[in-house]
Protein backbone atom coordinates (compact mmCIF):
# COMPACT_ATOMS: atom_id res chain seq x y z
CA UNK A 1 0.00 0.00 0.00
CA UNK A 2 1.41 3.32 -1.11
CA UNK A 3 0.84 6.60 0.75
CA UNK A 4 -0.16 8.88 -2.12
CA UNK A 5 0.38 12.07 -0.07
CA UNK A 6 4.02 11.13 0.50
CA UNK A 7 4.55 10.02 -3.10
CA UNK A 8 3.15 13.28 -4.47
CA UNK A 9 5.17 15.25 -1.90
CA UNK A 10 2.12 17.05 -0.51
CA UNK A 11 2.55 18.50 2.97
CA UNK A 12 0.10 17.54 5.67
CA UNK A 13 -0.67 14.85 8.20
CA UNK A 14 0.54 11.34 7.44
CA UNK A 15 -2.95 9.91 7.89
CA UNK A 16 -6.22 10.82 9.57
CA UNK A 17 -9.56 9.20 10.32
CA UNK A 18 -10.98 10.04 6.87
CA UNK A 19 -8.12 8.29 5.04
CA UNK A 20 -9.15 5.55 2.64
CA UNK A 21 -7.37 2.96 0.53
CA UNK A 22 -8.22 2.95 -3.14
CA UNK A 23 -7.24 0.01 -5.30
CA UNK A 24 -6.13 0.58 -8.88
CA UNK A 25 -4.53 -1.37 -11.65
CA UNK A 26 -1.18 0.08 -12.66
CA UNK A 27 0.69 -1.60 -15.50
CA UNK A 28 -1.29 -4.84 -14.97
CA UNK A 29 -0.48 -4.83 -11.23
CA UNK A 30 -2.99 -4.24 -8.44
CA UNK A 31 -1.84 -1.40 -6.19
CA UNK A 32 -3.41 -0.01 -3.02
CA UNK A 33 -3.01 3.72 -2.35
CA UNK A 34 -3.80 5.58 0.86
CA UNK A 35 -5.67 8.80 0.08
CA UNK A 36 -6.95 11.55 2.38
CA UNK A 37 -10.59 11.28 1.43
CA UNK A 38 -12.86 9.93 -1.28
CA UNK A 39 -15.95 12.01 -2.02
CA UNK A 40 -16.91 10.56 -5.38
CA UNK A 41 -15.64 8.50 -8.28
CA UNK A 42 -15.70 10.33 -11.61
CA UNK A 43 -15.11 8.91 -15.09
CA UNK A 44 -13.78 11.13 -17.85
CA UNK A 45 -13.63 10.14 -21.51
CA UNK A 46 -10.11 10.57 -22.83
CA UNK A 47 -11.42 13.31 -25.14
CA UNK A 48 -12.47 15.37 -22.08
CA UNK A 49 -9.00 15.37 -20.50
CA UNK A 50 -7.17 18.62 -21.15
CA UNK A 51 -3.46 19.35 -20.77
CA UNK A 52 -2.65 20.59 -17.28
CA UNK A 53 -2.24 24.34 -16.90
CA UNK A 54 1.27 25.41 -15.88
CA UNK A 55 -0.08 26.85 -12.62
CA UNK A 56 -0.71 23.47 -10.97
CA UNK A 57 1.78 23.53 -8.12
CA UNK A 58 0.22 21.16 -5.59
CA UNK A 59 1.38 18.03 -7.45
CA UNK A 60 4.63 17.40 -9.30
CA UNK A 61 3.98 17.72 -13.06
CA UNK A 62 5.51 14.29 -13.71
CA UNK A 63 2.50 12.68 -11.99
CA UNK A 64 -0.18 14.70 -13.81
CA UNK A 65 -1.93 13.33 -16.90
CA UNK A 66 -4.19 16.35 -17.32
CA UNK A 67 -7.26 18.06 -15.91
CA UNK A 68 -10.96 17.48 -16.23
CA UNK A 69 -13.76 19.95 -15.62
CA UNK A 70 -16.82 18.91 -13.62
CA UNK A 71 -19.54 21.06 -12.03
CA UNK A 72 -17.42 24.21 -12.24
CA UNK A 73 -14.40 22.51 -10.66
CA UNK A 74 -11.06 21.61 -12.19
CA UNK A 75 -9.95 18.12 -11.18
CA UNK A 76 -6.33 17.04 -11.50
CA UNK A 77 -6.07 13.62 -13.18
CA UNK A 78 -3.05 11.61 -12.11
CA UNK A 79 -0.99 9.46 -14.44
CA UNK A 80 -0.96 6.24 -12.42
CA UNK A 81 1.70 4.72 -14.67
CA UNK A 82 4.14 7.29 -13.24
CA UNK A 83 3.19 6.91 -9.58
CA UNK A 84 5.54 3.95 -9.17
CA UNK A 85 9.07 3.97 -10.56
CA UNK A 86 10.12 1.21 -12.98
CA UNK A 87 12.17 -0.33 -10.16
CA UNK A 88 9.14 -0.36 -7.83
CA UNK A 89 6.96 -1.89 -10.55
CA UNK A 90 9.57 -4.58 -11.15
CA UNK A 91 9.75 -5.31 -7.41
CA UNK A 92 5.96 -5.45 -7.18
CA UNK A 93 5.79 -7.77 -10.17
CA UNK A 94 8.42 -10.07 -8.64
CA UNK A 95 6.60 -10.11 -5.29
CA UNK A 96 3.27 -10.83 -6.94
CA UNK A 97 4.82 -13.55 -9.08
CA UNK A 98 6.49 -15.16 -6.05
CA UNK A 99 3.19 -15.21 -4.17
CA UNK A 100 1.35 -16.73 -7.14
CA UNK A 101 4.06 -19.36 -7.51
CA UNK A 102 3.87 -20.35 -3.84
CA UNK A 103 0.10 -20.78 -4.13
CA UNK A 104 0.42 -22.88 -7.26
CA UNK A 105 2.96 -25.23 -5.69
CA UNK A 106 1.00 -25.77 -2.50
CA UNK A 107 -0.41 -29.25 -2.16
CA UNK A 108 -3.64 -30.30 -0.56
CA UNK A 109 -3.52 -32.85 2.24
CA UNK A 110 -4.03 -36.40 1.08
CA UNK A 111 -7.01 -38.11 2.69
CA UNK A 112 -6.03 -41.11 4.79
CA UNK A 113 -7.40 -44.52 3.89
Amino acid sequence: VLNLRKRLEIAGPARDQDARIIVAEVDAQTVGMIVDLVTEVVKFPVSAIEPPPPLITTVSPRFVMGVGKRDGRILVILNLDRILSPEEMSELSATTGARAGSHESATAPTPSA
